[in-house]
């Protein structure tokens, strides 16, 4: 119920946000990050920095996986969140679970910030950007392979919304 509460709360203080998301997705997520997967705790800044542009010479690469847990870890599990525009339940539940600083939440959605409307690779919690409708499967396939190839113990566990079994999710799966 907090992370529902959390998401209702900002939603109305905001005037909008994605609540049907985190009504259909809460407990789900919930499950996942507390009994299913296996991850270590985080490694990421409770306050992540903001976002300074897109990786190249003077701008380093930086990834929100590292709420998840050591993404370097062969034994631990990774998690790929395909619906990015669900974004607002899982940072209320990173918050809930003490992945994430109530600072960085309440910079959700402003300029500048990681804490994206639509997450990204950079934010918090997030591997990939996922973008199209079921994009992340491929991404997670592909993970998935490189991590048996090295030896890794560790699953890769795909989060979907309903609406993302068409197009992409077929093609993949064939």
């Amino acid at each position: 119920m907090a992370v529902r509460r959390r998401v209702l709360e900002y939603t109305i203080f905001n005037n909008g946000g994605y609540l049907s998301q985190a009504c259909s997705s809460a407990e789900t997520l919930v499950t996942l990050y507390l009994r299913a997967l296996n991850l270590g705790p985080s490694i990421a800044d409770p306050i992540p920095a903001d976002f300074r542009g897109s990786p190249g010479p003077n701008i380093p690469a930086i990834t929100g996986e590292g709420n998840n847990g050591d993404f370097n870890d062969p034994s631990l599990d990774r998690l790929i969140f395909s619906p990015v525009h669900y974004a607002l339940v899982l940072y209320s539940l990173l918050v809930e679970i003490g992945r994430l600083d109530i600072a960085a939440f309440r910079r959700y959605n402003k300029n500048g910030s990681t804490v994206e409307l639509i997450g990204a690779e950079h934010s918090p919690g997030h591997a990939v950007t996922a973008g199209s409708l079921s994009q992340a499967l491929s991404q997670a396939a592909g993970i998935a392979y490189a991590r048996r190839l090295k030896g890794h113990t560790g699953r890769v566990v795909v989060y979907m919304s309903d609406g993302e079994f068409q197009g992409e999710f077929l093609v993949t799966l064939i």
